[in-house]
């Protein structure tokens, strides 16, 4: 049975661009798309996966999948917002779309890669929603299926205003949150919405990836740089595979 709390919180999420949805696409430009399919299509050569299923974790409106699914074998997306599954499944009706999220993710089947972008992870706003994210992830992974996912850093800075048409953003970063209020011009009145985003750090991420069998394997600062060394980057992209866990019989002991 799901607590009081969790509940609460899960439509919380829910509520999360259900103004908003109808104007995402006009504030995202297809060149963060474009090298997002890029990186995945070399992440997917160099790992040689040849027959590739694919979930998209925080599917938004399905954009990325139009781009991606002549890459894959099979193709399905989820998201929480009934609104942009709306608008995705209007984009393209012969792809499988699932209403769920990171906490209740279940579509009883397993994928080669799971992909999660636009710091979606970020969303998840407390240590124990992230291990549980990544524990559902594992889960839904094939042996040595691939985790793809972005997040934002404690190192984000960002102007206190963001203009973009007739959308506004106020940004407020506060110790290790991001709270951003979205004012969208809708004739003479604004519709409001409200996000909040948890910043974390490389070593909190890979933690909670490990602990759910997940090795991270590969680091970019950006699309087309890898990490060496982990510095100051605002956002870092990860790619994290299952490995195989090794049961131990405990030794016992002689005498």
């Amino acid at each position: 049975m799901l607590s009081g709390f969790f509940i609460k919180e899960l439509k919380m999420k829910k509520d999360i661009y259900k103004k908003f949805a109808p104007f995402y696409d006009e504030v995202n430009s297809n060149d963060f798309y474009d090298h997002y399919v890029s990186l995945i299509r070399k992440i997917i050569k160099e790992n040689r996966i040849k027959k590739v299923k694919l979930l998209d974790l925080a599917c938004g409106t399905g954009r990325l999948i139009q781009k991606l699914k002549h890459s894959c074998l099979t193709i399905e997306g989820v998201d929480l917002s009934k609104e942009m599954l709306k608008i995705a499944k209007d984009r393209d009706k012969k792809i499988v779309y699932y209403n769920q999220g990171f906490l209740d993710l279940d579509t009883k089947k397993k994928y080669e890669i799971i992909i999660s972008t636009f710091d979606s992870i970020n969303y998840l706003t407390t240590k124990e929603d992230l291990a549980q994210a990544f524990k559902n992830v594992a889960k839904h992974l094939t042996e040595n299926g691939l985790f793809i996912f972005d997040f934002n850093t404690f190192h984000k800075k960002l102007k206190k205003e963001i203009k973009k048409g007739d959308i506004i953003y106020h940004n407020l970063i506060k110790n290790k949150y991001w709270f951003v209020t979205i004012k969208i011009k809708k004739g003479n009145k604004f519709l409001k919405e409200y996000h909040k985003e948890r910043l974390y750090s490389f070593s909190e991420v890979s933690s909670a990836l490990k602990k759910n069998g997940l090795q991270v394997i590969s680091i970019y600062s950006s699309f087309k740089k890898k990490c060496k060394k982990i510095g100051k980057e605002p956002r870092l992209f990860l790619v994290a595979k299952k490995v195989k866990t090794i049961l131990t019989t405990p030794k016992t002991r002689r005498g």
